[in-house]
């Protein structure tokens, strides 16, 4: 039986003073992410209401892509540069899908 699919929700919040920096580490995250084996959406979304709130809205093949994509060493270099631009920790949702 195939694993099933995994969906994430992480949401990353800026300091008032880094909303901008923090976007373009952000942002780094696309294009290598997106060609990552078993990535089916990596997207990265803006609070609309409070803008230094983001949220990457997620879709990999299978928990194992997933944990390839965790320990990727692009990946691993982003989380040091978010030193200092958050004013909370990132908040990290697995969710899977619900038949209907």
């Amino acid at each position: 039986m195939a694993e099933e699919q995994v969906y994430v929700i992480a949401r990353i919040h800026a300091r008032e003073d880094t909303v901008d920096e923090l976007r373009r580490v952000l942002s780094s995250l696309l294009a290598p992410t997106r060609q990552e084996l078993g990535c089916l959406q990596y997207d990265l979304v803006q609070n609309h209401f409070d803008p230094q709130e983001f949220t990457f809205l997620e879709r990999w093949e299978s928990r194992a892509a997933l944990d390839v994509h965790l320990r990727s060493g692009y990946l691993q270099e982003v989380a040091f540069a978010l030193e200092g631009l958050l004013d909370k920790p990132v908040e990290i949702r697995l969710h899977r899908p619900v038949e209907g």
